[in-house]
């Protein structure tokens, strides 16, 4: 039974996509069946992944309009992924006004489960009923700080946004851990977030991933062109570490890291 992965972080700006797009592509690349599924109307992983939004069925039409899961689907050369759609934006008021609106998108995709090894979901920069959806499907959640981002009342907001969603409507949920992005080893706001990297582990009591994602120009260079990492630059030193975060992930699953 495959993994259900959301990358999180309500702030924008801190490497969601290229994170979710990194990890979806990179387990693919390892031989992992891998299902992306963008939940945010920027479309940014859309994009990346070179898929289409608009004469296709997208995960607008899987929650609103009755569309077929498996039409829903797209294959890519980086791997599998449910497009998103500009009419998320608005969707707020479409969703059920009862109690399961806040579990479509887990009724919606359940069955996936059997399908893929891993599912990734990258979430809107925000929170409301979509984040909650994300949350409520999700096994795990892999949390994305950069050292310009870190603020601890922030920080707080987001723990209690995911234990909100453990009491409500995923007892199951948990916080898998904490990726630092846009790493710069000799930055002085880096070596500030290295000293506060324990507390931060003990405020969302999870571990802090060894790899750190180094700042790199590839990065916004690839989504821009529509390519993952990979595909723009395999030897840049954002690929290579995404590859690592993506084998410690894999090991992790494996029983080899777990705590």
């Amino acid at each position: 039974m495959g993994k259900i992965i959301a990358i999180a972080n309500q702030k924008g700006g801190v490497g969601k996509t290229t994170t979710s797009v990194s990890l979806a592509s990179g387990l693919n690349r390892m031989g992992k069946k891998t299902l992306l599924i963008d939940t945010d109307s920027q479309r940014n992983s859309t994009t990346t992944y070179n898929a289409l939004s608009e004469g296709v069925a997208t995960l607008y039409d899987l929650l609103f309009c009755g569309e077929d899961l498996e039409n829903c689907i797209q294959k890519t050369e980086a791997g599998d992924i449910i497009a998103s759609d500009s009419m998320l934006e608005g969707a707020e008021s479409k969703f059920p006004t009862d109690a399961g609106r806040n579990y479509l998108l887990r009724e919606k995709c359940q069955e996936l489960k059997e399908k893929y090894d891993y599912i990734i979901l990258d979430t809107p920069p925000k929170l409301g009923v979509i984040l909650t959806n994300v949350l409520t499907f999700a096994d795990d959640v892999v949390i994305v700080l950069t050292p310009a981002s870190y603020a601890r009342d922030g920080m707080g907001a987001l723990y209690k946004t995911v234990e909100a969603a453990k009491k409500y409507t995923n007892p199951a949920l948990s916080i898998r851990g904490i990726l630092v992005n846009m790493y710069y080893q000799n930055q002085v706001m880096s070596r500030k977030l290295d000293a506060e990297l324990q507390d931060i582990s003990e405020l969302f009591h999870t571990k802090i991933y060894q790899t750190k994602i180094r700042g790199c120009t590839a990065c916004p260079k690839s989504q821009d062109a529509g390519m993952t990492i990979y595909k723009y630059e395999s030897d840049s030193s954002a690929a290579q570490d995404y590859m690592m975060f993506c084998r410690e992930l894999e090991e992790e699953e494996n029983g080899e890291d777990r705590k």
